[in-house]
């Protein structure tokens, strides 16, 4: 079996290395563009708002591209900071605070969903 990265790690150490391979090239170009690792985060906890928008309105399969777009590119901020060595505390904070705000909102928009769909739903009982 392939060594784990740390105990309990999802992933073994050459997965990691493949993930970074592909990630960090895109992160780097990200930066060039005028990127930071705080815009990063930003720009991912946009792109789950939108899906929990989706969700809100009911477009399953539109939320789950979108929410898989996000959840890949949230990745980027924190390799773009290892790789221009700009980690920074607040950096790591913002980032695990907009990833449970994200949650949030998709939780949000489900419930949001499912209350809208009770409403319609009970409306056709006498």
């Amino acid at each position: 079996m392939a060594k784990r990265v740390t105990d309990g790690s999802l992933l073994t150490t050459d997965e990691r290395s493949r993930i970074k391979q592909i990630g960090e090239p895109i992160a780097l170009l990200l930066g060039r563009i005028g990127f930071s690792p705080d815009a990063l985060t930003l720009v991912g906890f946009g792109i789950v708002i939108v899906a929990a928008v989706q969700v809100a309105v009911g477009n399953w399969a539109i939320a789950a591209a979108v929410l898989i777009a996000g959840t890949l590119f949230d990745g980027l901020d924190g390799t773009l900071a290892r790789a221009t060595n700009r980690v920074t505390p607040f950096g790591a904070f913002f980032d695990s605070s907009l990833d449970r705000a994200a949650e949030a909102a998709i939780y949000a928009g489900v419930v949001y969903r499912d209350r809208k769909s009770t409403r319609l739903n009970s409306s056709h009982i006498p």
